[in-house]
Formats: structure tokens, C-alpha cells, sequence
């Protein structure tokens, strides 16, 4: 009985393999057909030349459609080299456009200079549709070609005609509606809400063009309708259409010039003859030249036409200009009364970079400079923060993503002059403390010296930040070192027992002492890292790791694939949500366990699985799960060394 069983078990596990082998592994065929194929144009219903398509190669598929096609391509009218252009086709999924190129170098390595945007063949080559790009140039081995979505032409193989042709467009490229090119859908969208309008279409009459944008405009206003335009602004393609869309269907700047000013700086520039430029938008007040705003005074006021800025001495509410003398503003800084804000015009929360990249210049020779680049550029990006160690000399930048790096190189060495490398980036952890406790600091040793500092830290709520609290009588403790203190802690906070920023704290000073005659202004700034690190050891660390919320959208049949891959990465998700052939999944991960997890999913869905993520926060994590961050620069607990280290610095002014 035992051997039947086992027996039995055998045949079936091989039945199995030969299933999957079947269903994935791939065949190979030799493609050798020619077909006739019509050219459109998508502006011109009229359009249509007649060519010839020979495709002769191979086709390697399995069962699930993935696989490739390598051989030949050739046009008859179109310009070839020998046979045919040589082609390399991908298919991730079977029927469909996504992440299908057809690339077509010449003996060289280099592009020939024409190429096929798109292509999509059915399984045995008997039809297809292609894009054709408006352009397709060469230089120095790069290769550009676009599809203009108003006026491209494509090109359809086999017995389809047009409005087959646009349907498979229209559902392949995964659009949800029909392009705005489309009159037949424009004129739809904008009766939809209007029963006149929408009467008079349904009776076979066209309602005129100005009545139609007007309505249009309405669903904008409200928020029930969004057009979406197709261009490039590198090739200058659709801007015309964009700039009459913002006139049509925007609504117009509003605001009272006479009330107070309310500004936001949106973006900011670096000027070499006149400063920090400062690019603001104005919704209530107006704005004149040698305004004060805070410690800085307007010098002058430019406004943009065309591509030039002329002087104009004055900004008021619903207009955009550019501000010079604003030396302490950021990107995304409010000016004056921010309660003036329209409904809406909220700041909208920014991502929080969440990896570390070590920065070093390819001259050593140029740190400092290197240094003040990046702390430029951290003004004019909120997504970007460069931090400066002192004691080591190291600088590091906080950012979003790898691919940051690369642009920064770019931007130091074209409008710096500065060559430099970055580190692989890192995940940024944090820690806070177990249960609260006290810190103490006397540093009353080696003379002349005298700071003496008593703090009680005490746990708080996640997302919390830090709390500070001086409770000190003045007669101890100055109000100009209680000052000194204060502006300390941020620094004094970088780094906690396990390397990274202390949060979710609360601090107070409540006892301390100077001297009247050995208490120096710098000595408080020296002692408290060391009375903040006391009390943190004394009250246990806590490392925090940040959490992402995760939206996951994807093909049904290939949810399952993607819970079993979370399930290995410390993902909790919910049940997914059926959406016809499309599935919805959210979840909760480590940032940690995500950093590569979108070419994952690119490889586990073909292409058709859309990530999209948020910060949830910081949560605990176990200490072998996460990662301690070695020390930079002397431990303020190894008093002696950090003491010395500490003089040495504040001596040589490097704050």
C-alpha cells in the first residue's frame, strides 16, 4: 500500500514539472512572413499610405506570452540598411505595450537614426499596431525618439483597419478615458454636466466651441473633471496646448491687494550678481522694494516675460515674481500672515528622506566648498538636508532615493565647478529612550572651566519630536548660557547610544550652575552632549526604524505572488481588493526591506504593477533586525578625549 502511495505521489509531482515546464519554459520559432500594413496619422482621418512589412528572425515565448523576438524589420518606402533593421523585442506579458521598445542600432553600436517607438505583434506575427516616433536622432550614442499623442502617425499590420487600430491603442497603453485629442470625447466630457448642452448633442447637433470650453471650465472649477495634456518640454512639444489649457480651464489669480501680505516661496535660484533668488507667489498684500520680512529687506523685484526677468519694483496679491535679498528663506517658506492662506493652499506635507550618503570631494582641497554647495542646495530643495560632523570633517547629505546622488553630481560639477563621490546610501534609523531617567555633567575639570548640568528625559508618543523644558532658577544658571543650552541640544541630540538621531523625548533642565570666575560662554555648549548622552545611557535605548505605507496596484492572478514576497520582507498588508481583472493591495513595511522592492515587482508583474508609498512613521525595532551607526567623531562619555576634541574645535572656529 505504502509503495502504491509513494507511487503515486512520484507520478504526480512529475505531471506537475511537466505542467510548469510546459506553461514556462520556452519554444522557439522562425518567424519568416511579410504583411501588408497601412500608415496613419492620428490628425488626419484622411491619412494613409500603403507599405509592405517583412519580419524574418526568431521568436522565443513559453505559455504566459514572456520571451523575445531577434531578426529583422524592414519597411517598404522606409530608408534600411542591408536587409532590414536589426531587432531585439522584449515581451514581458503577452498583449501589451508596456516596457516594449524596439531598438535598432547599426553595426557600430550606434542608432541609425530611425526607429519604431512601439511595437505590439500578436503571438504569430499575423498583425500588430506600432507607434512611429515624430523624431528619432543620435548624439554621441544617445538616443532620443518621442510620440506626439496629437499628431503621431502609426502604423497597423494584417487585416485591421483605423478605428481597430485606435481601440487597440486606446486599451493597450492602458489609458482610462480617450484622449483629449479626441474631439468626439472633448465634446463629451464637457455636455456631460450640462443638460442644455448634453440635449442638443444627443440630438445630433454640436454644440459651438466657446460653449463647450465654458462647461469644461465649470467641471474644472468644481473638481469633477481633470484634462490631461501629452507634450515635451525638452522637444517644446505641447506647450502651446498647455498654455492655452491653464488660460481656458484654470481658475484666474485672486487675492486683496490692500490686506496683509500672505506669500509662499515656491522654488529659489542662485544668482551670481544679485544672490539668492527667491521665486514667490503673492495671495494677499502686496510686495515692494526694501520691504522688510523678518531680518532680511527686499533689494528688488523681478517679474518673468517669456524668458527674461525685467525689474518691477512691485508685486501684489495673484501674481508671481522674483524676489532678491530674502538670504534666510527656504523653498516652501511662508511669508507674512500665513492664516491668510486660501482654502486649500495648506502646505501639502513633504516626504521625509529616509537614506544617508556620505559626501566627499574628488579634491580634498575643496570640503569647505563643497560643504556650502550643499547646504545651498538644501535651501532651494526641502527633500535635501547636508549634515556637517565638526569633529570628523565628514559631511553627509539626507536624501530620497539613489538616483539623487547621481543628480547632485551633475548639478555640484556643472554649477559649482565641484567633482564628488557619494557613499552607497543607507537607511536612516533613529532611537529614543527606554523609560526615563536623569543626566548629569560637571565639567568643572580641566580649569579654567565651569558648567554644571542637571536634565531629566522622560519617553514620549511616537512622532512626538523633542520637548524642551528649562525649569533652572535664573540665579543658577544665566539666562545667556540657559540660551547656550538650548541652541546646543539640536547637535547634542545627532547621534544617541546607538548612532542616530535621539527623538520622541522630552528634556528638561531643571538644575545646574557657572561660575562667576572660571564659567567661560563656550562651556555650556561643551558640557551638554555630555549631560544629554548621561542620561540617555542611563535610561536605555530604543532603535526606531521607519515604516512605509505601501499601495500596490496589479493584476489580479498576480496578487498572491506578490503577499507570498512581502510576507519574506516583515510586511503586514490587508485583504486585497478586487477590482475586475485588477487587484489593490496596501501594506506596512520597513523602509529597509523596500529599497529595491519596485524592480521586484517589475520583474514579478511584466511590468504591470504600480508601487506607491508614503512615510507611516518610525516604530521599534529589534536591534538585529535594524542597524547601529558607528560613532562620528569622540563620544562625549569618553570625557577626556571628547573634551580635548570639543576645545580644540571651538578653538579653531570650526561651527
Amino acid at each position: 500500500m505504502k509503495t502504491r502511495t509513494r507511487a503515486a505521489l512520484i507520478v504526480c509531482a512529475v505531471l506537475v514539472l511537466a505542467v510548469i515546464a510546459v506553461v514556462c519554459l520556452p519554444f522557439t520559432r522562425r518567424i519568416d512572413t511579410s504583411l501588408t500594413a497601412a500608415e496613419y496619422r492620428l490628425d488626419d482621418p484622411d491619412y494613409v499610405v500603403e507599405h509592405t512589412v517583412t519580419v524574418q528572425g526568431y521568436d522565443t515565448r513559453n505559455l504566459l506570452g514572456r520571451g523575445k523576438f531577434e531578426g529583422t524589420f524592414a519597411v517598404s518606402g522606409w530608408e534600411t540598411a542591408g536587409d532590414g533593421w536589426t531587432a531585439h523585442v522584449t515581451f514581458p506579458a503577452p498583449d501589451t505595450y508596456w516596457n516594449i521598445s524596439f531598438v535598432i542600432p547599426d553595426g557600430f553600436g550606434y542608432m541609425t537614426g530611425k526607429d519604431i517607438y512601439s511595437l505590439l505583434p500578436d503571438r504569430q506575427w499575423s498583425s500588430f499596431v506600432a507607434l512611429l516616433p515624430e523624431e528619432s536622432t543620435s548624439d554621441n550614442g544617445a538616443h532620443h525618439a518621442s510620440f506626439d499623442p496629437e499628431t503621431g502617425r502609426f502604423l497597423v499590420g494584417g487585416p485591421s483597419d483605423r478605428d481597430a487600430a485606435l481601440e487597440s491603442l486606446r486599451r493597450d497603453l492602458g489609458a482610462p478615458a480617450v484622449p483629449l485629442w479626441d474631439e468626439t470625447a472633448f465634446v463629451e466630457a464637457a455636455c456631460e454636466a450640462d443638460d442644455a448642452l448634453l440635449e442638443a448633442y444627443l440630438s445630433g447637433q454640436t454644440p459651438p466651441r466657446p460653449l463647450l470650453e465654458a462647461s469644461l471650465r465649470r467641471r474644472v472649477l468644481a473638481l469633477e473633471a481633470f484634462p490631461a495634456l501629452c507634450g515635451s518640454a525638452l522637444k517644446g512639444q505641447g506647450l502651446d496646448q498647455l498654455l492655452e489649457a491653464v488660460e481656458l480651464y484654470l481658475p484666474e489669480p485672486a487675492g486683496d491687494p490692500s490686506a496683509p501680505l500672505c506669500a509662499r516661496v515656491f522654488a529659489l535660484a542662485f544668482d551670481k550678481a544679485m544672490g539668492r533668488a527667491a521665486y514667490v507667489r503673492l495671495y494677499s498684500g502686496a510686495l515692494e522694494n526694501r520691504d522688510p520680512l523678518g531680518p532680511d529687506k527686499v533689494s528688488q523685484i523681478r517679474r518673468l516675460r517669456g524668458v527674461k526677468a525685467v525689474d518691477c519694483g512691485r508685486l501684489q496679491a495673484g501674481e508671481i515674481g522674483i524676489v532678491y535679498g530674502l538670504e534666510g528663506v527656504r523653498a516652501g517658506d511662508l511669508l507674512g500672515d500665513g492664516s491668510l492662506l486660501p482654502p486649500g493652499r495648506e502646505a501639502a506635507g513633504l516626504a521625509q528622506p529616509l537614506l544617508s550618503a556620505k559626501a566627499e570631494p574628488e579634491d580634498p582641497s575643496q570640503l569647505r566648498s563643497l560643504k556650502a554647495a550643499l547646504e545651498e542646495l538644501s535651501c532651494m530643495d526641502p527633500q535635501l538636508k547636508a549634515s556637517w560632523s565638526p569633529f570628523t570633517h565628514e559631511l553627509f547629505v539626507h536624501l530620497m532615493g539613489g538616483i539623487q546622488t547621481e543628480v547632485l553630481q551633475s548639478i555640484l560639477q556643472e554649477d559649482y565647478g565641484l567633482a564628488c563621490r557619494f557613499s552607497p546610501p543607507t537607511v536612516v534609523y533613529k532611537e529614543t529612550i527606554a523609560k526615563p531617567a536623569e543626566g548629569f555633567v560637571a565639567y568643572t575639570m580641566p580649569k579654567p572651566c565651569w558648567a554644571i548640568l542637571h536634565f531629566r528625559l522622560t519617553p514620549l508618543p511616537r512622532g512626538s519630536g523633542v520637548k524642551y523644558l528649562c525649569t533652572v532658577e535664573p540665579r543658577k544658571i544665566p539666562y545667556r548660557y540657559r540660551r547656550q543650552v538650548e541652541q546646543t541640544l539640536p547637535r547634542a541630540l545627532e547621534q544617541g547610544m546607538l548612532g542616530w538621531e535621539l527623538t520622541d523625548l522630552a528634556i528638561e533642565l531643571f538644575d545646574g550652575s557657572d561660575h562667576p570666575i572660571h564659567t567661560h560662554p563656550l562651556d555650556f555648549v561643551l558640557a551638554t552632549p555630555m549631560g544629554i548622552l548621561d542620561g540617555v545611557r542611563n535610561a536605555g535605548s530604543v532603535l526606531l526604524e521607519p515604516m512605509l505605507d505601501l499601495r500596490f496596484s496589479l493584476p489580479s492572478a498576480l496578487v498572491g505572488r506578490l503577499m507570498a514576497e512581502l510576507s519574506t520582507l516583515r510586511a503586514e498588508f490587508s485583504p486585497p481588493e478586487l477590482r475586475g481583472e485588477l487587484a489593490v493591495l496596501r501594506a506596512k513595511a520597513p523602509a529597509a526591506t523596500m529599497l529595491d522592492f519596485s524592480v521586484k515587482l517589475a520583474a514579478l508583474s511584466g511590468g504591470r504593477g504600480v508601487m506607491r508609498q508614503r512615510l507611516a512613521g518610525y516604530e521599534p525595532c529589534p536591534l538585529e533586525l535594524g542597524k547601529t551607526a558607528p560613532r562620528r567623531g569622540v563620544h562625549p562619555l569618553d570625557t577626556a578625549k571628547y573634551i580635548l576634541a570639543a576645545r580644540s574645535a571651538l578653538e579653531s572656529d570650526i561651527f
